[in-house]
């Protein structure tokens, strides 16, 4: 299970989601999202973490979250596109209206604006995506891409190439908090083998600015 931070990522952010999938013991136990808890930081790879979960068979089973951190690498983008071989991907970052996943600073303008329309013609991020999925068997399982409107902008073309996989993607756009939010409770959705309605509750989050429950802004398409 692997987790891209794009450029929206920062170290408090980082910070706040280690936290969150750390938290052991009556804290995890007691977590809105307990199975989403309890993982062990590598002592010497900051980016994985790790935890034993029964499987639904009984058999114990070892699930690793890969952190891919923007901010932290040089090479965060091509880290993303390898992560595809596995079950899970979640991405954090901006949709560049059509020309994300973005693991750079946006293009801008002379007058300082984001170069949408650059974007939106050349498509870099998705590119790689389509070249990545047209050149590999293995596809992940499920992709969430928490970014702003991300079901209009990739949904479809996603699903043309990879029917296989299930997707989270959302329908308006979804503040930074709230992509850290959903990511939690998708990955305790998953961890708890939780049926549709239940996994789809999980991972839709709060309206920050109503106190709300804004229901549809994330939907799920496929994966059960």
């Amino acid at each position: 299970m692997d987790t891209g931070l794009g450029d929206v990522a920062n170290p408090s952010m980082r910070e706040s989601i280690v936290d969150a999938l750390t938290t052991d013991g009556d804290l995890c136990k007691h977590a809105l999202h307990p199975y989403s808890c309890g993982f062990k930081q590598d002592p010497s790879n900051s980016n994985l973490l790790s935890k034993k979960v029964r499987a639904p068979d009984g058999t114990s089973k070892t699930v690793q979250i890969r952190l891919i951190d923007a901010t932290l690498s040089t090479h965060a983008e091509a880290d993303f596109l390898e992560s595809f071989s596995n079950d899970v991907v979640f991405y954090l970052g901006h949709s560049r209206n059509g020309g994300g996943p973005d693991f750079n600073p946006p293009r801008l303008l002379a007058n300082g604006d984001r170069d949408y329309a650059w974007y939106r013609r050349n498509q870099p991020g998705f590119h790689a995506i389509e070249t990545t999925l047209a050149n590999s068997k293995d596809h992940p399982k499920l992709m969430a891409l928490l970014s702003c409107d991300s079901g209009k902008h990739f949904a479809e073309k996603l699903h043309q190439l990879a029917p296989e996989t299930g997707l989270i993607v959302s329908e308006a756009e979804v503040e930074f908090l709230e992509q850290e939010h959903s990511l939690i409770g998708a990955i305790d959705g998953l961890l708890g083998a939780k049926c549709h309605d239940d996994f789809v509750k999980d991972f839709q989050f709060v309206d920050l600015s109503t106190g709300k429950d804004p229901a549809g802004i994330l939907q799920l398409i496929g994966f059960f």
